[in-house]
């Protein structure tokens, strides 16, 4: 049986358990994820719990996870029904050191990192753009030895 592995990866979650933490007072969720083989999603690896977090600085970041996994709610209104999260998800899992000893996290990566278009334009603006730029320029063959480098 494979291991689960450090990096990303694909899960899914099988519980969502909301939850007060004793120490903090803060609003979470635990959600129980099935670790999922990616090279065939219908192996299980094992099980990890990742941590959702309600306070007005996570919460945006908590409803992005939550609807990558299929929650259809809008907002807290909603969070009374947590069905629905069905979907298979990236996922990353890392280690880190809590106390002296080392754990594992697990944390659903929804592309929160991606760049948003500062000023987007139609695609067809965009094509006669790119030709006035161009010109009917067609590309090129990127394989073998005359292959096209990046400019960077």
């Amino acid at each position: 049986m494979a291991e689960i592995k450090l990096g990303r990866g694909k899960g899914r979650c099988i519980e969502a358990q909301p939850n007060v933490n004793e120490n903090t007072k803060n609003l979470e969720l635990i959600l129980q994820m099935e670790i999922l083989d990616p090279s065939d999603l219908s192996t299980v690896l094992g099980t990890m719990s990742s941590f959702l977090y309600f306070s007005t600085k996570a919460a945006d970041w908590s409803f992005q996870r939550l609807q990558a996994l299929g929650w259809k709610g809008k907002g807290v209104d909603d969070l009374a029904d947590l069905s629905g999260l069905t979907e298979i998800v990236d996922i990353d899992i890392s280690e880190d050191s809590f106390e002296g000893r080392v754990q594992r996290r697990c944390q659903i990566v929804t592309g929160g990192g991606r760049v948003q278009a500062s000023n987007p334009i139609d695609p067809k603006d965009f094509a006669a753009r790119a030709k006035a730029l161009l010109g009917s320029t067609a590309p090129t063959t990127n394989s073998g030895p005359q292959a096209v480098k990046p400019p960077f």
